[in-house]
């Protein structure tokens, strides 16, 4: 495998590990209400190690009912989510570079074992030196 392609690899490999990190909430949810309109506020962040996605939703009241007007019925409400695309390259560059170095490791260890191997098995993919069929 040649160094581009061992690179291309490690790329591919980090922008899955991102794509998938995104699912995970990095942070506490922020959680605001204001009092003078009733309604509240929550945001989360997604992605690890560096937060790149971003959730935020709102709850407002439609009516409330009770002697005091307390028993308030909420409707939610969901921003589309937005997507900080510098921290999204950040954190692949983080999963890229971790990747390519798993890759290196696996190179290298695989050299060695082959190495410690009998002559008529190395370079042969371990088949015990016989020809592949």
């Amino acid at each position: 495998m040649g160094r581009i392609s061992k690179f291309i690899f490690a790329l591919i490999l980090g922008i899955a590990a991102t794509l998938a990190t995104g699912q995970i909430q990095s942070s506490q949810s922020d959680f605001v209400c204001f009092s003078t309109a009733g309604s509240c506020q929550a945001t989360m962040w997604y992605g690890f190690p560096v937060a790149w996605r971003t959730l935020v939703s709102y709850t407002y009241p439609l009516g409330c009912t009770g002697p005091l007007k307390r028993d308030c019925i909420l409707q939610p409400y969901r921003l589309p989510p937005r997507y900080d695309l510098f921290t999204f390259l950040l954190d692949t560059l983080f999963y890229a570079t971790f990747s390519y170095g798993l890759v290196l490791f696996a190179r290298l260890s695989y050299r060695q074992l082959f190495a410690r191997l009998p002559y008529g098995l190395q370079g042969r993919g371990g088949n015990g030196g016989g020809k592949a069929s």
